[in-house]
């Protein structure tokens, strides 16, 4: 019979969790794993908190893994007026009138029906119309900030 600890614990670093004593009270808590998420941050930052949980981890003797999470291609949407928008459901805003994309290529890429989240995902449309005249209709509320 195993009786090794199968359930691993992650802990994702960032400003308020970084120092070295939080870090060593997070391993002598039980943490097993550090997660750096390159979305936030530097690759400085990373590398030094990185070096950071190996010294701590080897000064108490304990084993520690890293899971650097790598982010990945992203699609901006930008407002025309450079403001918030308060948007409710099933408003309707032009494509390249009312808010632009960036990377620009992302138009040639929608399709009526298609679903476009913004904001970590905290507010979704669905894509309607025709190439040349695609509009978004929000599913999900919320407030948009350009560059979200």
């Amino acid at each position: 019979m195993h009786s090794g600890k199968f359930t691993k614990i992650i802990a994702t670093l960032g400003p308020s969790s970084s120092s070295e004593k939080v870090i060593k009270e997070l391993i002598t808590s039980g943490v097993n794993l550090f997660r750096f998420n390159t979305k936030h941050a530097d690759t400085q930052w990373h590398l030094e908190h990185i070096k950071k949980v190996r010294e701590v981890s080897g000064k108490l003797g304990i084993n520690t893994g890293v899971i650097v999470d790598l982010q990945g291609p992203e699609c901006v949407l930008i407002t025309s007026s450079g403001e918030e928008i308060t948007l409710k459901k099933d408003d309707l805003l032009k494509i390249k009138t009312d808010v632009l994309l960036n990377p620009p290529e992302v138009y040639d890429q929608l399709n009526s029906g298609d679903t476009v989240v913004v904001d970590d995902g905290k507010i979704e449309f669905e894509v309607s119309g025709t190439k040349g005249e695609l509009s978004l209709k929000v599913v999900n509320a919320g407030l948009l900030k350009s560059g979200k």
